[in-house]
């Protein structure tokens, strides 16, 4: 194993950035054999003047969740592929696969192409990154128009014929150890995704130590193998493309990539302890903790007022002065950021000797002055912004920005559009919308004053070993 400095001190202010953005009405239709076939998809007719289109999605055969938007204004075009396979979906014991993973599925060879030989192709006149946040991996591509089949064949390799060696593994495992420095050591940079890490293996396998800085080390390759093939499945694949495009023909060339790949065999669920408050350590110089709401969910009703509500919360913590002399950062479950199925949570890392035991108390009288304290003017803003996060283009704002290029903001756009699917949890557009709008304040209320007291709600506590 690799020795590396463990428990390094953190120095400077955790911030955690919300990817801010939205996504337009979209048109839900079956990808049927027509468009199997290199016809027209409905509703996606190329515009009669360049401009912006409208979103269209389908649902292909083997389950790849679809969306498309044209926008003629620049010969450029951008690919996004979100995975239900972030870093609260690693097996037991099994920390850092989530993260190592992309690095591998971008670099490794596949097919067609060498190590490398993906990113070298397409950074000819373009750009590809990987990533993995709390819920879902991601991968971004940009480039120019005429490049679309380049980039949906890598993907589609990606998902078909990817190869692993030692050699890169040990590359990559490297490389995300120089990122738990950057995090560590850098203010701007967020620790709230190793949190979530942490989250996971104790919250779903009653992990005690959660080796997060050393983790990269004990990476192997059957790790890879295996968190591959049960997270990286069609189901809950979301593409995205939007740029300067033809609907009609990028179908024919989506179908002939993606359309025939085989659908891998779900996993079980995983079986939580049950139990009361959590006491776990990790090799970081932080204390880190989770009041977590562990659900299930009783309806869909229900997840989206405590989402919404995770937004609220962070502004209403953020202001409270006392308590932020204590912490250095907190964080909410919100509709801006889904995790799996834990329907609220609230991230806080402690300032350096400020004990989780003397902040507990706080944060829950924070949290029950919130709850208490919404009115319905209130709720009705929750309400409207959700609306304008669903029915608005980030493109479009974007698009007056001189300092934004443009293929920034395709980029942009594509990531939210899949994150949009995500926040609707598999509702259409039209479905999500009704049933949002259907919640009353009356009901709200009783959701959130039923549920987010303390009874239902659990401490977990990681610290420094």
């Amino acid at each position: 194993m690799m020795v590396r400095n463990a428990g390094r001190s953190a120095t400077g202010a955790i911030e955690w950035i919300l990817i801010v953005g939205a996504v337009t009405a979209l048109l839900m239709v079956g990808c049927g054999k027509d468009t199997q076939e290199g016809g027209a998809p409905p509703g996606g007719e190329t515009p009669a003047a360049p401009g912006l289109g409208e979103i269209t999605y389908f649902r292909l055969d083997n389950g790849i969740n679809l969306y498309m938007r044209e926008d003629r204004s620049r010969h450029e075009v951008a690919v996004v592929t979100l995975y239900r396979a972030g870093v609260i979906h690693e097996d037991e014991g099994d920390v850092h696969v989530s993260r190592v993973l992309p690095h591998m599925l971008i670099f490794s060879p596949t097919a067609s192409f060498e190590a490398n030989g993906a990113v070298d192709a397409v950074s000819k006149t373009g750009r590809i990154n990987g990533d993995v946040l709390g819920d879902f991996a991601l991968f971004e591509y940009t480039a120019g128009s005429d490049q679309l089949e380049l980039l949906l064949k890598v993907e589609a390799e990606r998902l078909t014929s990817v190869t692993f060696n030692e050699d890169q593994l040990k590359e990559y495992a490297t490389k995300c150890q120089d990122d738990i420095d950057k995090v560590l050591e850098e203010s701007q940079l967020s620790m709230s995704k190793y949190g979530l890490m942490a989250l996971n293996h104790v919250l779903n396998y009653g992990a005690t130590f959660v080796p997060i800085y050393q983790g990269p080390d004990d990476v192997t390759i059957d790790d890879l193998k295996q968190f591959y093939a049960a997270r990286y499945r069609l189901a809950d694949m979301v593409l995205v493309v939007v740029g300067d495009f033809d609907t009609a023909a990028a179908t024919e060339l989506i179908q002939k990539h993606l359309g025939t790949i085989e659908e891998r065999p779900a996993t079980a669920p995983v079986t939580r302890p049950t139990g009361g408050n959590i006491a776990a350590s990790w090799d970081v110089a932080s204390t880190v903790m989770f009041l977590v709401h562990t659900g299930p969910f009783q309806s869909e009703e229900e997840r989206l007022v405590l989402t919404m509500f995770g937004t609220y919360l962070t502004r209403e913590l953020k202001a409270d002065e006392a308590l932020n002399r204590d912490l250095k950062s907190t964080l909410c479950s919100s509709t801006l950021y889904p995790v799996g199925d834990i329907p609220f949570f609230v991230f806080a890392e402690t300032r350096r000797g400020r004990e989780p035991q003397d902040i507990v108390p706080e944060l829950l009288n924070v949290l029950n002055e919130t709850v208490q304290g919404i009115d319905e003017n209130t709720f009705e803003s929750m309400k409207s912004n959700l609306v304008s996060f669903i029915e608005s283009s980030v493109l479009e704002s974007q698009r007056t920005l001189t300092s934004m290029q443009h293929y920034k903001a395709l980029r942009q756009e594509a990531l939210d559009i899949g994150r949009g699917h995500y926040v609707r949890n598999g509702l259409t557009t039209e479905e999500f919308l009704e049933t949002l709008g259907a919640i009353s304040f009356e009901d709200a209320r009783r959701y959130l004053v039923s549920r987010l007291t303390p009874e239902h709600m659990r401490i977990i506590t990681i610290r420094e070993r």
